[in-house]
């Protein structure tokens, strides 16, 4: 039985705020109300909210399964979707939303604007044949919260993507402190394009792509800081990344003080990223990032800024950064792109591969050089390992003002080539402050 709200032109304001709660597959459309609920113990198929107005909250602490193909018309199933409507009280899920579709499917979809915020206690599942997604929003005011469960899986013979969070932009934090696991050719655990309350992970968010790339967060522009203190695992075919920046702006800075292990990538395998961005407050890692490649021409780096990126407030390195790739391997590394407030190793730094750097600055051939003001400094470890040429620091066709010192462990082995510690290589590069090497 449905119930639905009276819409005759003499229905009392009192009337209209009634609660709407939820029974199989439930469409509330150009409507009203004061909330939208599936209690608990109460099982639907699916709650679609079309053209309408919520003053309160859209809960569950039921069952939403298995969704309901989109009237959009699109081929699409949700779950539980809003669409063109607005929600004053945000989106809570303490309960169980799942959406399986042969095409797309979405476990909550909002293709608005919502207030009040997103917050899952619960469980989240989408079980897509071509794509997956656990929430995909527009426009969410009050920030996304999980502390539950989220799962995303693109498994049709034509999968493309799956995403456990994408959103286009979302004022206020966006936090993981439960479980985020994505499953797909392409596999996506947090992505956010615009945000200002940051973006923090203390839980676990695991990425598996099965044929091309996988990231554990992604972000284009936010004002806020982007925090890892739980763990990120991720396994790519081809581009791997922890945490990165793609073209846009960082505002708190970037902080590693969990774990980030990315492995398997055939081409590029990074810890944190950051290409063509702009990130204030530095890169600092207290934490562990292991970065393993497996392609031959394959590059694999801790940290890895590129592509006239400029960081503002250094980059620093207390803690523990491994890697291990099959050709070029680097712990810290900055490709054409510029940063102030200096580079540091106090924690340490170990690689392995045909040619390994522990800190690398370069510019050279189409890239202009980098810069680097605040110095170099190392007062950890750094171990190199290398087939081929192991570099503890190398700076090339590069600036670094500030001057490089070493007070701590450089050990570069190369089993066929060239070992050295700190090399100042050709094409002459600026250093202003001179080498100090440890007493």
């Amino acid at each position: 039985m449905r119930l639905r709200l009276p819409l005759l032109a003499t229905t009392c304001v009192a009337a209209l705020l009634l609660a709407a709660p939820a029974h199989a597959g439930q469409a509330i459309t150009g409507q009203t109300v004061a909330t939208v609920s599936n209690g608990t113990g109460q099982v639907t198929t699916s709650i679609v909210i079309t053209g309408s107005t919520v003053m309160g909250a859209v809960t569950n602490a039921g069952t939403i399964a298995p969704g309901k193909v989109s009237p959009n018309g699109n081929a699409s199933t949700v779950a539980l979707a809003i669409f063109n409507s607005s929600v004053g009280g945000g989106v809570l899920n303490s309960g169980t939303i799942t959406a399986t579709g042969t095409n797309a499917a979405f476990a909550i979809s909002i293709t608005n604007s919502i207030s009040g915020g997103l917050v899952n206690s619960g469980t989240i599942n989408a079980n897509g044949g071509f794509i997956a997604e656990g929430v995909n929003a527009d426009t969410i005011s009050g920030g996304i919260l999980n502390s539950g469960t989220i799962s995303a899986s693109a498994n049709g013979a034509n999968a493309n993507v799956a995403f456990g969070v994408v959103a286009q932009t979302v004022t206020g934090a966006t936090v993981n402190s439960g479980t985020i696991t994505v499953n797909g050719p392409i596999a996506l655990g947090i992505e956010v394009l615009a945000g200002s309350g940051g973006v923090a992970n203390m839980g676990q968010i695991t990425v598996n792509a099965a044929k091309s790339n996988a990231v554990g967060i992604l972000v284009n522009t936010q004002s806020g800081a982007i925090s890892n203190s739980g763990s990120i695992v991720v396994n790519p075919v081809t581009f791997g990344s922890g945490i990165s920046v793609a073209g846009g702006s960082v505002g708190g800075g970037i902080a590693n003080s969990g774990t980030i292990t990315v492995s398997g990538a055939k081409n590029e395998a990074f810890g944190i990223s950051v290409s063509q961005g702009t990130v204030v407050g530095g890169i600092s890692n207290i934490g562990t990032i292991t970065a393993t490649g497996s392609g031959a021409k394959g590059f694999v780096d801790g940290i890895f800024i590129q592509a006239m990126t400029t960081i503002a407030g250094g980059i620093t390195n207390g803690g523990t950064i491994n890697g291990t790739g099959v050709n070029f391997t680097r712990g810290i590394e900055s490709d054409n792109s510029t940063t102030s407030g200096g580079i540091e190793n106090s924690g340490s730094i170990t690689l392995s591969g045909k040619t390994g750097l522990g800190i690398f600055i370069f510019g050279g051939g189409a890239h202009p050089a980098s810069t680097v003001s605040g110095g170099i400094a190392n007062s950890g470890t750094i171990s190199v390992n290398a087939g081929k040429s192991a570099t503890g620091i190398r700076i090339g066709q590069s600036t670094v003002s500030g001057g490089i010192a070493n007070s701590g462990t450089i050990t570069s082995t190369s089993s066929s080539g060239s070992a050295e510690g700190i090399i100042r290589a050709t094409r002459k590069p600026d250093i202003v402050g001179g080498f100090r090497p440890a007493a």
